[in-house]
């Protein structure tokens, strides 16, 4: 058994490393902490009978096993097989070496993707971020951080140009065979209650503690 320590293969870390005029092609360059790994596993793959790729059971993993059978030559590519197993134990793995399956392209493609995103937006946000936060070198701005500092930056916006107005809700508690219910009124005559003055919720709760109640509905 050969492991890889992670990926193998990563987009280069000081260039764009995608091709957009080209369909978002990416290009890969091996890692250099896995220089080793990699040897060694291509010295095992030449006398082994059978190749099994059996890293982690998802997207990550399923790049992993790809990138690896990538690196390996032709002849030896011909022997590999994908197992997927969730527990490191005698009968897992052996249920898993008994039922193979191929490379999984879907979701080697999810995690490509997601990658490609991840660099198209970094390597262009990030040295923004770092200018604007001084000593902070290290900050990551890819697809998710980007996104949600974009949702917070909206939310910011929302809040200081809020303008305050008052309002009136109406609350109502009733007696039943199986206890009080706490209601709130949503809706009269079939329309939205939006209540903006004093004198309007007084008239409606006088209206309306006169009349009869029921359950319509449960949702």
């Amino acid at each position: 058994m050969k492991p890889t320590f992670g990926h193998v293969r990563d987009l280069p870390r000081k260039e764009l490393g995608v091709d957009a005029q080209n369909n978002f092609k990416p290009k890969y360059v091996r890692v250099k902490k896995r220089v080793n790994s990699i040897s060694d596993i291509k010295k095992a793959a030449d006398s082994a009978e059978i190749i099994y790729l059996a890293a982690d059971p998802d997207r990550e993993g399923e790049a992993i096993a790809w990138h690896v059978y990538q690196l390996l030559p032709a002849k030896a590519r011909k022997k590999c097989k994908r197992v997927i197993f969730r527990e490191i134990t005698k009968e897992a793995i052996q249920t898993a070496i008994s039922k193979p399956r191929e490379l999984d392209m879907h979701m080697v493609n999810s995690q490509q993707a997601r990658r490609i995103l991840d660099r198209l937006v970094g390597f262009e946000v990030s040295p923004m971020l770092w200018k604007q936060i001084r000593g902070r070198t290290g900050l990551s701005a890819g697809r998710v951080q980007s996104a949600a500092l974009k949702l917070l930056y909206d939310r910011r916006e929302e809040i200081q140009e809020f303008e305050p107005e008052e309002y009136f809700t109406i609350h109502g508690v009733f007696d039943s065979n199986h206890g009080s219910i706490e209601t709130t009124l949503n809706t009269l005559n079939g329309k939205p209650v939006d209540i903006r003055k004093e004198n309007e919720a007084e008239k409606i709760v006088e209206d309306i503690s006169g009349g009869r109640f029921w359950v319509e509905a449960v949702e």
